[in-house]
C-alpha cells in the first residue's frame, strides 16, 4: 500500500468486512481508451493505462491519474472503482463497463451529505454509452426496474457472514440473518439490541443492465441517523449465477479504537441462492415509509 491512503486497498484485499470472496483484480481493461457520452452529466475520458492506474477526465480537460480496483461480473461487464485523490468531502467513482451493449453507468458517491449526520453518504448515478469510431452511438441505456420487488437472496460472503436481502419495495431493502448467524454477525447484546431497535431497512436504488444482470445500490442513511456509519454498497448482480462483485464506500469504526471513524472503499463479492418468503419481512410496518 501507498504511503498516502484515500481509502482505496491496494492488491487483493484481506478479509475486510465482505472481501472474503474476492477474486483477484480483473486486468482486463488495461491498454483500453473509452469516450463516455453521458445523458445527463458532462461526457467523459477514461485510459485505463496498465491494471492499476487508470487516467480520468472531462472531455478535453487535463486527465487526472487514480488507483483503481475492477472486479468481473460475467464475460462482458465489468465494476470499475477509483475515488478521487485528495478531494474533500471524499468522492468515489464506481462504473459498469458493459462491453456487449457498449453501455455504461456511474455512480458517483461522496461522504458527509449531511451536515446533522457526518457519517451520511448519497449518490448521483448517470446513464451513457460508450463511443467507438465507425459505429453510431447505441440508443438503449442500463435503466431503473422494479423487476427485483417481491424477491429475496441469501448472500453469502463468508462463512461468518450470511445475510438475506429482502427486496419488498421498488425504493427499499431490508435485511435479515439466517438462523445461526445472527450471534456470530451481532456478538454482544447491545449490538443485538441496537439491530432489532433499529430494523435494517435503507434505500435501495435497482437498475437494470441486461437479461439477469442488476445493480442494486443500498444507501444506508437510515443506519446513518442511528448512530452507525451508514455507507453505499453496490452490488452488481448476476442472477444467472447468483454472485455478486461490489463495493462499499464509505466510513468504518477502527476495531481498534471504536471512537475513531476510518476511511472505507473496497470491493466484494458472494455467492447466493434464491429464498422462497415466509412474508414476515416483507409484512413489517416500515419506520420510514409513510403508510
Amino acid at each position: 500500500m501507498n504511503d498516502e491512503y484515500y481509502g482505496t486497498l491496494r492488491g487483493k484485499p484481506i478479509f475486510e468486512g465482505l472481501s472474503r470472496y474476492c477474486q483477484p483484480f480483473n486486468h482486463e481493461l488495461a491498454g483500453k481508451r473509452f469516450h463516455l457520452v453521458m445523458d445527463r452529466d458532462n461526457d467523459y475520458d477514461i485510459n485505463f493505462i496498465d491494471g492499476h492506474y487508470l487516467e480520468w477526465s472531462e472531455s478535453s480537460a487535463m486527465p487526472q491519474k487514480y488507483y483503481y480496483e475492477c472486479e468481473k461480473a460475467d464475460d462482458a461487464s465489468y465494476l470499475v472503482n477509483f475515488e478521487l485523490k485528495g478531494a474533500t468531502p471524499r468522492m468515489g467513482y464506481s462504473l459498469i463497463v458493459d462491453m456487449e451493449q457498449r453501455l455504461v453507468t456511474l455512480v458517483k458517491t461522496r461522504t458527509r451529505f449531511s451536515e446533522k449526520y457526518h457519517n451520511m453518504v448519497d449518490s448521483a448515478i448517470d446513464f451513457g454509452a460508450i463511443a467507438l469510431d465507425g459505429y453510431s452511438l447505441p440508443k438503449i441505456r442500463h435503466g431503473y426496474t422494479a423487476d427485483l420487488v417481491g424477491k429475496r437472496i441469501i448472500w453469502i460472503y463468508s462463512p461468518e457472514f450470511v445475510i438475506i436481502h429482502v427486496y419488498y419495495h421498488p425504493h427499499y431493502v431490508r435485511a435479515t440473518f439466517p438462523p445461526g448467524i445472527f450471534e456470530k454477525v451481532l456478538p454482544t447484546p447491545e449490538a443485538r439490541e441496537s439491530w432489532n431497535k433499529n430494523t435494517y431497512d435503507e434505500k435501495a436504488i435497482y437498475i437494470k443492465i441486461k437479461k439477469n444482470m442488476y445493480l442494486v445500490e443500498i444507501i444506508e442513511q437510515n443506519s446513518a441517523k442511528a448512530g452507525w456509519t451508514g455507507n453505499s454498497l453496490l452490488f452488481l448482480m448476476d442472477l444467472e449465477r447468483v454472485h455478486d462483485v461490489g463495493r462499499s464506500f464509505g466510513n468504518h469504526r477502527d476495531p481498534k479504537d471504536e471512537r475513531k471513524i476510518v476511511p472505507e472503499n473496497y470491493m466484494f463479492a458472494a455467492y447466493g441462492d434464491f429464498v422462497e418468503s415466509d412474508f414476515t419481512i416483507e409484512a413489517g410496518k416500515s419506520m420510514y415509509l409513510p403508510d
